[in-house]
């Protein structure tokens, strides 16, 4: 069986892990220069420019409360300023208001640190779910599940952004581990360090709220274990304990949320917006269903995704808890993130070593059905070979997405061509994910969505050219009912004189970029 698969050798046990932790490393790393220097990734600012004014000035309310990402601002705030004060004869013991010039003058390298803190939460969460595999049933299983994390796409791509996804995604295995942990050892410590890891999940991300429900899962599973052993009333004890901790982690971690609770409120409010062009228009079974049905499996695949729908059907059937509890948590945090009412692809991240765990499962079940139970030998090859099939695609994606980022962006390849082709002081309009115009000698007007302007606008002379982003033309065409007249700008907008287009390939990044020539004051375009 799967479970009781025997152990490895000591050096593969050895090597194996090592040599995925390396492959993680670099593939992680292969695209973190994505933009820069022109230009951070759009949500990234939110969390940089706030530990940096903590570094720079001493204040430590971020003043912003949307995920709240705790566990990245405050670990780059000190990381800032001890930094800055090593590197600049600055002063370890107070703030550093140079920090905040340096910043503008170059922000560059104060970004690639940001990113290399998410690439660090995703190795550790690599290494925690070989550990949790290992734990649960078998090294091969913590291999596979490693192995499977890796090459989820969703996860490359977002790794070299900083943003709260990775942060979340470790707090969460953290959690699990610990959990899994206190049911079979019912010591105040894991008790404690299980409040203590989903505390820090919640000051990640507010959705990591699903938590509790897994910790109260564990809770009743260990129920008649604890009552068989005479431990009922300490694993009681320490249940309490838990969730006390849980909320003191959070509320210290995260303290300005209730001493400035009227900006938290506000970011509330803002984070729970119904408008978001791409991201809208589903009521909550919608949602639920999508990402069920859409979201998870795009993330994994199609292949890994058929391993976790064996690995929960033989888990309700052979009453697996290790599994039911996996799955448990998967329709716990889609419920929860189907409560707002916008929906992203990127929010299934957090899910991602649940799932690769529940696909490692799956295929060592399968494995030990096609070759039986007296043909060790012959159960390694299956397993290999699947494993191979089942990580082919999201690893060939994956190596895409790493390349897109790493290459030169279409993005980027426009602002150079409009810096050495188009006339000085030019007047231009530009939407998000367009070409970075910034320290351009371009007069700029950054309108987010450009079909929010009427058409004429673009016809009164005020502007000398218009640049398209396929980000967010693709966004309206998506739903065509719902954004004719959008659309109907994009196609206004393609009649008028073409300037030059930036179209990217499989392994060049960026939207396709449309420069248009806008007609002069008062002629007929």
């Amino acid at each position: 069986m799967f479970d009781s698969a025997k152990p490895m050798n000591r050096q593969t046990t050895r090597l194996v892990p090592i040599a995925i932790l390396c492959a993680t490393w670099l593939l992680f790393l292969w695209g973190i220069q994505r933009e820069m220097p022109y230009e951070p990734f759009i949500d990234e600012p939110i969390f940089v420019t706030r530990a940096i004014h903590m570094a720079a000035t001493g204040d430590l309310n971020p003043h912003w409360f949307g995920n709240p990402g705790s566990t990245t601002i405050y670990p780059l705030a000190v990381y800032y300023h001890f930094w800055y004060a090593a590197t600049n004869a600055g002063d370890f013991l107070h703030p550093n208001p140079g920090l905040a010039t340096g910043f503008d003058a170059d922000f560059t390298v104060y970004y690639l640190v940001g990113r290399l803190l998410t690439i660090a939460y995703g190795l550790l969460t690599v290494a925690l779910t070989y550990r949790l595999g290992k734990a649960m049933w078998s090294e091969r299983a913590g291999i596979l599940a490693s192995t499977f994390l890796i090459f989820h796409p969703t996860l490359v791509w977002h790794t070299t952004v900083v943003r709260t996804d990775t942060s979340a995604m470790f707090f969460v295995t953290l959690a699990l581990w610990y959990c899994f942990r206190m049911l079979d050892q019912p010591r105040q410590r894991n008790f404690v360090l299980a409040g203590a890891a989903i505390g820090l999940a919640l000051s990640s991300r507010y959705l990591m709220v699903s938590l509790y429900g897994v910790y109260l899962a564990f809770f009743l599973l260990a129920i008649p274990t604890w009552r068989r052993n005479g431990q009922l009333t300490q694993g009681i004890a320490g249940f309490v304990l838990g969730g006390v901790v849980s909320i003191a982690v959070f509320a210290l971690t995260t303290p300005f949320f209730f001493l400035d609770w009227h900006t938290a409120w506000e970011d509330l409010l803002l984070e729970a917006r119904t408008n978001h062009i791409g991201a809208d228009g589903k009521n909550y079974w919608d949602r639920a269903f999508w990402y069920l049905t859409n979201a998870i499996p795009l993330s994994i695949y199609w292949g890994q995704m058929g391993a976790v729908v064996v690995a929960i059907g033989l888990g309700i059937w052979q009453r697996s808890w290790r599994v039911l509890v996996l799955a448990l948590f998967v329709l716990m945090y889609v419920a929860t993130v189907s409560v707002p009412t916008l929906f992203w692809k990127r929010w299934m991240i957090q899910l991602s070593p649940v799932l690769a765990l529940l696909a490692a499962y799956g295929l060592g079940k399968i494995a030990t059905t096609l070759a039986g139970r007296t043909s060790p030998r012959l159960e390694k090859g299956i397993v290999a070979l699947l494993a191979v099939l089942l990580v082919a695609q999201p690893a060939f994606l994956s190596y895409q997405l790493a390349e897109r980022n790493r290459s030169t962006s279409t993005r980027i390849e426009a602002r150079e061509w409009m810096v050495e082709n188009l006339p000085p002081s030019s007047r231009i309009i530009t939407e998000l994910y367009a070409a970075p115009l910034a320290n351009t000698p371009f007069v700029v007007t950054q309108q987010p969505y450009l079909p929010e302007r009427p058409f004429d606008d673009y016809l009164a002379g005020e502007f000398d050219y218009a640049i398209t982003s396929s980000e967010i033309s693709n966004r309206y065409l998506l739903e065509k009912e719902r954004y004719a007249s959008e659309i109907d700008f994009y196609v206004q907008l393609s009649k008028l004189p073409l300037v030059a287009e930036f179209v990217p390939t499989a392994l060049q990044g960026g939207a396709t970029i449309v420069i248009y020539k806008l007609p002069a004051q008062g002629a007929t375009p």
